[in-house]
């Protein structure tokens, strides 16, 4: 029997009134398939199972999902200890925080729908309601957790705060209270008791800051090196000349690359020179895939990490070293292959046409976005010989720049894409494992030259195959849900500003518009905030084998293509780019594509998780040390949003959040006024909303709920203007110093004071 058969067999066996769950291997001894059938019908149920179309009953067995009334799907955990289960067909369940049974993040669960949908609490969003019935699969069987003793017994508190239950330990297998160690949980079925868990590695002192990265690796179970085979693979590599033929040959051209100055593998390179008249931009990304071909250990390995993950003192590559900063890396003075894509356009950016061809590239000058930057910047007949930039190089960058600006400017006042601009905060450590130096990255015209060269070409091949209905791997982003748009329209009402039908694309681009560039001409203090929420109020990018288009960058056919080295799904297109430009049998169907596409969106996810639990981690164990040495620095924070009890506060330069509790508010009594938004004082008749300023010392860390409490040492005018100004007056001294405020470089950057500098500093508060 063919594959289908075998499955429509498996969904009438399930579908039969008299059937009673079955274990697999029961199932397939009573469909009574021939020997040979047996493996693709195991591999049949697991596709059914992970679609959710069929479920896995806790000792019981298989059974047809809508015959039990179960939905299939992944659990993500929010803060607050409640969830949201999505299913593979992206369908979103809300699970309140009492509702999730023994689930933990990353489970495959079975959920059942509540009745009491219309008492859904707003956090839900619109979202239907359920509740985890049982755990099909767990994501992880290992923790990482601390040591601690209670009533001589032994617990672990989960490294990852949004786990809440703390396995109990009856062996403790010589870790000491105050150790982090790696936790092998056993079986859980009861949510009102503690699951139980076993000491399989004992990492260190979760006070030591040098083994911080080590704990997030084994939290989520990153991979902390390649298997010997794969290593073997890729040395073996080599370019020959064989591999060039059939390639055209770019290696005399002018090409060069613009990256971080810390980047040490280059996957994208570009070019430009004048072709009759029109502007030919040729793009050139690594030809990963003439390495690492299907089914080759490599390729394994490639599939199953699916990304390479950032830390900020440690890259978790998804290639090995010999490919990804060596034969696959875009250097300057090596022959490299490429895949290339020539965009023909007129002096207005318009594109003319696009054209593709595997090459091979020798690149003449390797960049960072500071270099680019000086030269973006110079006068006329400018030359940076220091860089290797003579004056025809200059030239050519502010040509492709000019390209860019014109492209750039169409996307946001054409197309309507969503110009929101929040400065990210990188960080590097010192061998100590702590926090060095801060600096915040805007974005320049450097880096929004090859962003636009990137977005183009990723454009335009996904153009290119939906032209011929090829399936293809997209990079998706769904419009936002219509309960999150009334909430932001119900803020924006609050602070008097109209923004009609937010749902409408060019209601939403004109609201970010008129945040950052007022049409007053005076910034609003909310700004930072507003934008903020704007991001929240939209869904997640991530992969599909459906083409619905990019809410955010305004287009209707995007893929990723541009970095092969780091991401799974751009080499995935890659090859079937190549498949058709050659005539050849496509190496996927639209099944591969959908579980290849799920897959990596979960291991994106899971990597941005691990990047976002280092850096929260370095963040509290930084104002921890601060709190304990009573050397407090002030900072300038920003009110975003309000609670009955207290204030909500983001301290920008670091984008740390916390809380201000209405208790702490010195010289007035503050009454909330929620139809407003709004604190007001009673004798002074300050207001206190959000965009208000304030400056701000540390009070409290919590830890294991990554939160902190403030205090504040002064509050300026409220954000509607009011003059008025509450001052703590015991936090006023002479030695008071102003919350650090950095200063913007040209490149766009925004380099904080060295933490370290705050230890040999006299003027600090005292607390």
């Amino acid at each position: 029997m063919t594959k289908t058969e075998i499955e429509k067999q498996i969904m009438a066996a399930l579908s039969e009134k008299s059937y009673q769950p079955l274990k697999q291997k029961r199932l397939i001894r009573f469909l009574e398939l021939e020997p040979d059938e047996d493996e693709t019908a195991i591999e049949i149920i697991s596709e059914l199972l992970q679609k959710g179309s069929i479920v896995h009953l806790q000792k019981k067995g298989l059974a047809l999902a809508q015959s039990v009334d179960l939905i299939a799907g992944t659990i993500t955990f929010l803060r607050s200890g409640a969830a949201f289960v999505r299913t593979q067909d992206d369908q979103e369940y809300f699970i309140p925080g009492g509702n999730t049974g023994t689930a933990m993040p990353g489970d495959s669960v079975l959920i059942s729908l509540s009745k009491r949908s219309s008492r859904r609490p707003r956090s839900g969003g619109d979202s239907p309601e359920g509740m985890v019935m049982s755990v099909s699969k767990r994501h992880s069987l290992t923790i990482v957790a601390t040591i601690y003793k209670q009533n001589n017994s032994y617990f672990a508190e989960p490294f990852q705060s949004k786990i809440s239950k703390h396995p109990e330990i009856d062996d403790i297998a010589g870790a000491k209270a105050g150790e982090r160690v790696l936790v092998k949980l056993e079986d859980w079925d009861n949510p009102k008791m503690n699951p139980k868990g076993a000491i399989i590695e004992i990492i260190g002192p979760a006070d030591n800051p040098a083994l911080d990265t080590i704990s997030v690796i084994k939290s989520h179970s990153l991979p902390e090196g390649f298997p010997p085979e794969v290593v073997e693979e890729a040395q073996a590599m080599t370019i020959s000349e064989s591999d060039l033929e059939e390639r055209l040959d770019l290696r005399d051209n002018f090409i060069f690359t613009i990256d971080p100055e810390t980047a040490r593998d280059f996957d994208d390179a570009i070019s430009l020179e004048e072709v009759d008249g029109k502007w030919k931009l040729g793009v050139h990304i690594a030809d990963v895939s003439h390495y690492v071909a299907p089914g080759t250990e490599l390729d394994k390995e490639a599939v199953k990490r699916a990304t390479s993950v950032y830390l900020p003192d440690k890259v978790i590559p998804m290639l090995p070293e010999q490919l990804s900063n060596g034969l696959c890396s875009l250097s300057p003075g090596n022959d490299r292959l490429a895949f290339s894509i020539f965009l023909s356009l007129d002096n207005e950016g318009n594109v003319l046409g696009a054209t593709f061809s595997k090459t091979v590239i020798h690149s003449k000058l390797r960049l960072s976005y500071e270099q680019a930057q000086l030269a973006l910047e110079s006068q006329k007949n400018s030359s940076f010989p220091q860089y290797d930039m003579d004056q025809k190089t200059v030239d050519l960058i502010k040509q492709v720049n000019h390209l860019a600006v014109k492209i750039r400017a169409r996307r946001f006042k054409v197309d309507m894409s969503l110009n929101l601009n929040i400065p990210e905060v990188r960080f590097r450590i010192n061998n100590e494992g702590r926090i060095e130096t801060m600096l915040q990255e805007g974005s320049s015209e450097s880096h929004q030259l090859i962003e636009e060269c990137m977005l183009l070409a990723n454009e335009y091949v996904c153009r290119e195959l939906m032209d011929h209905k090829i399936p293809c791997i997209h990079r998706i982003h769904d419009e936002p849900d219509p309960e999150k748009l009334a909430e932001l329209g119900d803020m924006f009402a609050l602070a008097g500003i109209k923004t009609g039908d937010l749902s409408k694309r060019e209601n939403m681009a004109a609201l970010i518009q008129e945040i950052t560039h007022p049409k007053s001409g005076e910034a609003y203090p909310q700004e930072h905030v507003w934008q903020s929420n704007i991001l929240r109020s939209l869904k997640r990018a991530e992969y599909s084998e459906k083409c619905i288009g990019h809410y955010g960058l305004a287009k209707e056919f995007y893929c990723h293509f541009t970095s092969p080295i780091r991401r799974y799904p751009d080499l995935i297109v890659h090859r079937i780019l190549f498949a058709y430009l050659h005539k050849k049998d496509l190496p996927y169907s639209g099944r591969d594509i959908a579980e290849i596409a799920q897959h990596c969106s979960q291991r994106e996810q899971i990597a941005t998780e691990a990047e976002r639990d280092i850096i929260d981690l370095k963040k509290f164990r930084f104002f921890t040390e601060q709190l304990e040495s009573g050397d407090l620095e002030e900072y300038d924070a920003l009110v975003t949003g309000l609670k009955k009890h207290g204030l909500l506060i983001e301290i920008p330069d670091y984008q740390v959040y916390g809380m201000v509790l209405v208790s702490e508010l010195q010289g007035d009594y503050y009454d909330y006024i929620p139809a407003k938004m709004c604190f007001k004082g009673r004798k002074t008749g300050t207001m206190i909303e959000i965009g208000t300023k304030m400056t701000v010392i540390i009070a409290k860390v919590n830890q294991s709920k990554r939160f902190l409490d403030f205090s504040p040492v002064k509050v300026e005018a409220a954000a509607r203007g009011s003059k008025s100004q509450s001052n703590r007056g015991k936090s006023q001294s002479k030695n008071q110093q102003k919350g650090r405020s950095g200063n913007t470089n040209k490149s766009g950057s925004r380099r904080q004071k060295n933490p370290a500098d705050r230890r040999n500093k006299s003027k600090r508060r005292k607390r």
